[in-house]
């Protein structure tokens, strides 16, 4: 009876350390615990990257003397120390009496007295206008040209203390009638040059823009003009002051 019983109530796993014998016993088995190994990793590999060496060219500049000639008069306006302060807020400064002559001679740029001396000449512009003609008139050629490598590729070279670009002409006192302010009609006395011309130092990067290209976008660079009212100022659009071009006679000479 017992071993009937056994046999109708225990089931037999074969994960259990016991086995059915003979009739249904229960008989007892032998079981082996399995042996845990632990593999040895193998050490790590340390590669060493080698950043690659950089190497850079230098820059190589050149520099060309370009002569230009006014083909309609330059007018200037240099602003005296009393007018920047008076665009200062909160400076009050007392109003003059009328000078014209004073005007005249406060517009013009004057180079400093060594230059004078060994150039012979007195007056002089902004190297700095020049160069922003030059940069400006790449808008004129596409988009194979662009504002942001001329910045960086040229600059006009001026002397002084003010970086001032020795212009050969008369000045002559001219008056202009200006709306100042909300419109209001005003006159200005501002130094004019008839006839003018002068010679561009231009610096450049040969491998960004060759020689025949700096004298392209001088050229250019005179359909825009410089000083007051010329083609290319953004505050006038009846400009026509300032343009200049190559001087042809100059380079017959050479």
């Amino acid at each position: 009876m017992l071993v009937f019983l056994l046999e109708n109530t225990i089931q037999i796993s074969s994960d259990c350390p016991y086995r059915a014998g003979e009739k249904g016993k229960v008989m007892a088995t032998k079981t082996t615990a399995k042996k845990m190994v632990t593999k040895k990793q193998p050490d790590p590999v340390v590669v060493e990257h080698q950043l690659p060496t950089m190497a850079l060219t230098k820059i190589q500049r050149a520099s060309v003397d370009i002569y230009i000639k006014g083909l309609t008069p330059l007018i200037v306006n240099r602003f005296a120390n009393k007018a920047a302060l008076m665009n200062q807020p909160g400076v009050k400064v007392k109003k003059a009496p009328r000078d014209p002559e004073k005007s005249y001679n406060d517009s013009r740029y004057i180079l400093d007295e060594d230059i004078q001396e060994a150039s012979g000449v007195t007056d002089g512009f902004p190297a700095v206008a020049f160069k922003a003609a030059i940069v400006g008139a790449s808008r004129l050629f596409g988009k194979d040209v662009t504002l942001v490598g001329l910045r960086t590729a040229l600059y006009v070279e001026g002397l002084g203390k003010e970086q001032l670009v020795p212009i050969i002409g008369v000045p002559e006192s001219r008056e202009d009638v200006v709306r100042v302010g909300q419109g209001v009609a005003d006159l200005r006395w501002r130094a004019t040059y008839p006839e003018w011309s002068a010679t561009l130092t231009v610096r450049y990067i040969p491998t960004q823009i060759d020689f025949e290209g700096i004298h392209t976008l001088v050229e250019a660079a005179g359909m825009g003009g410089v000083g007051e009212w010329r083609p290319a100022s953004p505050h006038s659009n009846t400009g026509m002051y300032g343009q200049f071009t190559l001087d042809p006679a100059k380079y017959e000479e050479q």
